[in-house]
């Protein structure tokens, strides 16, 4: 009866999973009822195989998605200037790293949030609150927000300055 009942679990267990990550993908993961028609190459594209131009696809053939994950030598340049915007600590660069933070590879969008993390300004916070409007998903949003509630956090040097005066609480902004 135990092992019926682990079995049982397992499988529940599996079953959740599998239907959380079909969410998470979007409808265009999930297996249709109804398989996709390809039609055939033309001629003209079997005759000019090297052409610069790229064969369009026809209306009957699956629009192709953007690719999730990038080469390593773009990869390697946007995770470059994303590092090099966010060393300059100033709130100049935000723009610079902003786009990224809904970029299609998650390596990418996981170092634009640091990189503003990094960079220490307030004026991100706003950039990371929006982001967390689009983001993919609950997880990735609520780092979001829990990043860009850091990033509103007073210093320690004010923080100091208010328990000298005799304050504890912090002044709401102006």
């Amino acid at each position: 009866m135990k092992k019926k009942t682990n079995i049982l679990l397992g499988l529940a267990v599996i079953g959740g999973l599998l239907f959380y990550a079909f969410k998470a993908a979007g409808p265009e993961a999930r297996p249709s009822a109804k398989a996709p028609e390809f039609s055939a190459p033309s001629s003209k594209v079997l005759e000019q195989p090297h052409s610069a131009e790229a064969p369009r696809a026809s209306s009957r053939t699956p629009a192709l998605t953007a690719p999730l994950t990038l080469e390593s030598a773009e990869r390697q340049t946007i995770l470059e200037t994303i590092h090099l915007a966010s060393i300059s600590y100033d709130a100049v660069e935000l723009p610079r790293i902003q786009p990224f933070l809904s970029h299609l590879d998650p390596e990418v969008r996981a170092a634009a949030l640091n990189g503003i993390v990094v960079l220490g300004h307030s004026a991100g916070a706003p950039l990371l609150r929006e982001a967390a409007k689009r983001a993919g998903t609950p997880q990735e949003a609520v780092e979001l927000l829990s990043k860009a509630d850091y990033l509103e956090l007073p210093s320690a040097p004010i923080r100091r300055r208010l328990k000298k005066a005799g304050t504890g609480t912090v002044p709401a902004p102006k």
